[in-house]
């Protein structure tokens, strides 16, 4: 499963690469970089799976003051990271923030 994990690796960071290039498919952005923090975090590769979640937090939270989906799902995604590094308090501290962000979200208007 390494051998594809790696190989998978390679694959997101090609797509990454070429969907940055293109306006049309940012969108798919914030999806293939899970994909790829997922792949790390499969390979041990906490420390760049963790950074690049981290980074996907912070754009979701420089493209609005509002609560988004995407939001939620990246801090979730970064307090799983962390709580697979024994990183407790940041594991909460996200997890906590995302539960917030989902409520926002899933409140009556």
């Amino acid at each position: 499963a390494k051998g594809d994990s790696k190989n998978s690796e390679r694959l997101f960071r090609e797509n990454l690469s070429l969907v940055s290039q293109n306006p049309e498919t940012s969108q798919s952005i914030g999806f293939i970089q899970t994909m790829l923090n997922l792949t790390l975090l499969d390979q041990g590769k906490f420390d760049e799976a963790e950074a690049g979640m981290q980074k996907q937090v912070n754009e979701s939270r420089q493209k609005t003051n509002n609560p988004t989906l995407e939001l939620a799902n990246a801090l979730t995604l970064l307090g799983s990271i962390s709580m697979e590094e024994g990183k407790l308090t940041e594991a909460k501290n996200a997890l906590e923030e995302a539960e917030k962000v989902y409520r926002k979200l899933l409140s009556p208007k």
